[in-house]
């Protein structure tokens, strides 16, 4: 199943060139370049939800909601018991494998994307969030699953006792890319002083640099989302810089 992820994690790049979307943007013009079977889409994502454990209201259509369940199973875990942090997160990535199973390559590309969720009567935010959400995910439970089990609790720790830091983190970044000034260069910096700040942060936390490079990877493929115009190696994580 890690093969199928990554597959997935190579094609993002291109779709996510695809699916760039502006306050003013009209998704009768911009249809998906695959297609997506909307009713597998839906019982698959409830599937999920439900073999995640995660816990939260209007799950399968509010982004802010499900990314803070999400979060919310490995913190809760940790904090009921350290031990079993690590089969929370191993749940967590066994139920993403399942969704994207059930749901087969096109379904995958197809429906998780800003284009085809706007289309589907998701508000532009929350589409937004949710492939973001999905995308992150992906990195954490493929290329990034190794390291991320290794130090699920410092990540753990990490979301609870510096809350304030990761949000003054994406703040800056929010603000920065969000200025009347910011072109496209601008925007991209801001990128990656966001995800060189966020592996920072954990590796910090954790004392590994490798961990701290993990977290800048899925941090910049998080943003990547909303700047895809910031594909490029000047804007990739550095190993050294962890």
């Amino acid at each position: 199943m890690q093969i199928f992820f990554i597959l997935v994690c190579s094609l993002i790049p291109f779709i996510k060139g695809k699916t760039f979307l502006g306050k003013d943007i009209s998704s009768k013009k911009l249809p998906s370049a695959y297609p997506c079977d909307y009713n597998k889409y839906t019982l698959g994502l409830s599937t999920f939800i439900t073999q995640s454990k995660i816990q939260g209201q209007d799950l399968s259509t509010n982004g802010e909601n499900l990314q803070k369940g999400i979060e919310g199973v490995i913190t809760g875990a940790y904090t009921t018991n350290q031990s079993s942090t690590k089969d929370a997160f191993y749940t967590l990535c066994n139920a993403q494998a399942n969704f994207y199973g059930q749901l087969g390559f096109s379904n995958v590309v197809g429906c998780i994307n800003v284009l085809s969720l706007v289309q589907h009567n998701y508000s532009i935010p929350d589409a937004y969030l949710f492939e973001q959400i999905f995308s992150s995910l992906d990195y954490q439970c493929s290329s990034g699953f190794r390291i991320n089990m290794d130090h699920i609790n410092d990540y753990a720790f990490t979301l609870i006792n510096s809350n304030t830091v990761i949000e003054s983190i994406y703040n800056n970044f929010n603000s920065s890319i969000n200025l009347p000034s910011s072109n496209d260069v601008k925007k991209c910096e801001a990128l990656k002083k966001y995800h060189d700040n966020m592996g920072k942060l954990f590796g910090g936390s954790s004392n590994s640099s490798e961990f701290g490079y993990s977290i800048c990877e899925q941090s910049a493929i998080y943003m990547l989302v909303k700047l895809p115009q910031c594909y490029s190696p000047v804007y990739d994580c550095n190993f050294m810089d962890f």
